[in-house]
């Protein structure tokens, strides 16, 4: 297992990679020169490695249940529906952040 802060700092940088994705694909859409790059997608020019990653990271925590690619992909890293709840609908762990997710699945 890797430490909490290499773990953080692991998912911080994927954060910040798909953040720029995202602010290059709408200034893209924005663009008043492009017509016919409607559906630009900025991963085309950017060297991003987050599948594999996000794989390795679930390999290495043995995270059955997917929680870091459902918290990465789902809650848009942290972002929103970030509750996890028992089977009454209480709430168990609410994951706001890569230190609340990193504590979840280590205590699993």
């Amino acid at each position: 297992m890797i430490s909490k802060g290499k773990f953080v700092s692991i998912i911080n940088a994927l954060k910040e990679a798909h953040d720029l994705q995202n602010e290059i694909d709408e200034l893209m859409r924005n663009a008043k020169e492009n017509i016919e790059n409607d559906f630009m997608n900025a991963a085309g020019i950017m060297i991003c490695h987050e599948g594999i990653v996000i794989e390795l990271l679930s390999d290495m925590f043995d995270d059955k249940c997917e929680t870091i690619s459902w918290w990465i992909y789902d809650t848009d890293y942290g972002k929103s529906g970030t509750e996890i709840f028992d089977k009454e609908g209480n709430v168990l762990h609410d994951l706001k952040t890569a230190e609340d997710l990193y504590d979840y699945i280590a205590n699993c």
